[in-house]
């Protein structure tokens, strides 16, 4: 096997997000759909891009609803993107949208003057 898979396995990476761990404790962080870290089950990492994402969203809740997934979210934030003549990025992943962070304010603005 390569180094990533013996990584995944050894729960140094999570197999889903590919975020590093650090050092695991011998198992798979997610076996299944149930998540042990530390060796305790606990609830699927969210995206911290996205957590920050869905807490700015909290400003204007029928928006908020209305985006109930992530390909919502990312056609959503595409429109940001475009009206602040920012690069629009093809692809889904939540790496591409980590800058995000950067424009704060531009997007709080955005998600409170957003009708849909």
């Amino acid at each position: 096997m390569g180094s990533i898979a013996d990584d995944i396995i050894n729960g140094d990476i999570d197999q889903y997000t590919g975020e590093w761990l650090g050092e695991g404790d011998g198992f798979p962080r997610s076996v299944g759909k149930t998540y042990y870290t530390n060796g305790k089950k606990s609830s699927p990492p969210m995206n911290k891009t996205y957590a920050w994402i869905k807490d700015m969203l909290k400003a204007n809740t029928s928006l908020a609803k209305s985006l109930d997934n992530k390909q919502a979210v990312i056609t959503f934030i595409k429109k940001f993107y475009a009206s602040e003549d920012l690069i629009v990025i093809d692809g889904t992943s939540w790496k591409y949208f980590k800058d995000i962070t950067e424009h704060k304010k531009a997007f709080k603005q955005f998600i409170l003057e957003w009708k849909l």
